[in-house]
């Protein structure tokens, strides 16, 4: 059957765009009984935005802009995500004091906690610092309800190695456990001797109840993952016949997938891979440190075996830097997949940022990589370096892409 739906990529956007936009102005003129039942649009937000902008532009921000009607406002956090200005690595935004806050950014309750909640505890200096006397359910709670705003204080579980008390309460140390709780790993990027031993975890000396495989586990040919269980766990999971099927799926014991598997880990065990990527890693980010010592903008190339990463920083010199600033308006990542984007394009190298610090690009030769090739690769990311630190192609060409997706 042939369609008659002729519309263009182009129009299509527009017309979905204005529809968003009409639905969004739309629900505020929404009469209570066309009201009933609502849907939840929520965000969750700390006392560092109000304390920016100010209760009240936060709100009509939150309500014009995002048709949010629930807050689920951080009360409690020593999280920097959701109590500093500033994430780790990540460039600051364009609100609030600029300087860096990582040297008297301390977290903790941003409400007033009550002494006798915590009389029988560890945890007795549980009072944030960082803005005052300042209350925020206080602030925000009564002008949140004078709008018809659902407000929900929330509890963030980071809690930093320095917070008096979290040791004591801590319910497992990387060296012992101090409850039943489990220890399970998750190595499916740090398996299969990437990082010179089998697991990453036994070059800390840690022994967890649960280890989650995956990828390397074939060689990358077959779909194949793994978890290795001690035996007081499995035990515990498989304690009787009629629970011999209590975990299951219907894509599992794949046989090629098996034998992908058995070949992977006896490629491994017989080249002694694992020595090979100690000694390569080493020798390899060697290289890179001397051939990108001289550029402003690279921080540290660290790693273990042959999982590396080279952190970037914001540019210095004020033409860079106004180039730098454009495309992390556009989006935060957006330099980094640039950079994989050269590497790929230019010479054929497949990386990877990294998605807790875009400013991180993560470099994972394969194990059997030869000189050659790790060679190869350090002129290539020097190159694209030396691109990034002028106010050329590398920069003209991404926002050119930028501006023609939004176009679209």
């Amino acid at each position: 059957m042939k369609s008659n739906f002729s519309m263009t990529r182009r129009s299509f956007a527009k017309s979905t765009a204005l529809a968003a936009v009409g639905a969004a102005t739309s629900f505020g003129s929404l009469t209570s009984a066309e009201q009933t039942p609502r849907k939840m649009i929520g965000v969750q937000i700390g006392a560092v935005s109000f304390v920016d902008e100010g209760t009240e532009p936060v709100l009509d921000i939150l309500q014009e802009r995002g048709a949010v009607n629930t807050i689920f406002l951080t009360t409690f956090t020593y999280g920097r995500g959701l109590a500093g200005r500033q994430i780790r690595g990540q460039p600051f935004p364009d609100h609030g004091p600029q300087e860096s806050d990582e040297k008297f950014y301390h977290g903790g309750n941003y409400a007033t906690p009550h002494a006798e909640f915590y009389r029988n505890t560890v945890l007795k200096e549980t009072r944030a610092p960082d803005h005052g006397d300042l209350d925020i359910a206080a602030n925000v709670l009564p002008a949140a309800r004078k709008r018809g705003l659902k407000l929900f204080c929330s509890i963030e579980d980071v809690f930093r190695s320095d917070v008096p008390g979290v040791k004591e309460v801590a319910e497992v140390a990387l060296q012992g456990r101090r409850t039943g709780t489990l220890f399970v790993v998750d190595e499916v990027q740090t398996e299969m001797f990437r990082t010179g031993t089998f697991l990453a975890a036994q070059q800390f000396g840690l022994r967890p109840d649960t280890v989650v495989l995956a990828k390397a586990l074939s060689g990358g040919l077959m779909p194949l993952s793994a978890v290795l269980i001690t035996n007081k766990v499995y035990n515990a999971v498989y304690s009787s016949l009629r629970r011999a099927i209590v975990h299951t799926s219907t894509f599992s014991e794949n046989s090629l997938s098996m034998r992908a598997g058995l070949a992977t880990l006896d490629v491994l065990e017989n080249e002694d891979l694992g020595a090979r990527a100690l000694y390569l890693g080493e020798t390899f980010r060697a290289r890179l440190r001397s051939s990108l010592a001289g550029f402003e903008m690279v921080k540290e190339v660290r790693g273990m075996g042959l999982l590396s990463g080279i952190e970037f920083v914001p540019p210095k010199k004020l033409a860079v830097r106004a180039l730098y600033e454009a495309f992390r308006r556009v989006h935060p990542a957006m330099f980094g997949q640039i950079v994989v984007m050269r590497l790929f394009r230019d010479s054929g190298f497949l990386t990877q940022i990294c998605g807790n610090n875009f400013m991180v690009l993560k470099v994972a030769p394969p194990l059997v990589a030869s000189d050659a090739q790790l060679d190869a690769f350090v002129a290539a990311i020097r190159d694209v370096v030396e691109l990034a630190h002028s106010p050329g192609s590398f920069w003209s060409e991404a926002l050119g892409l930028a501006r023609r997706a939004f176009r679209l």
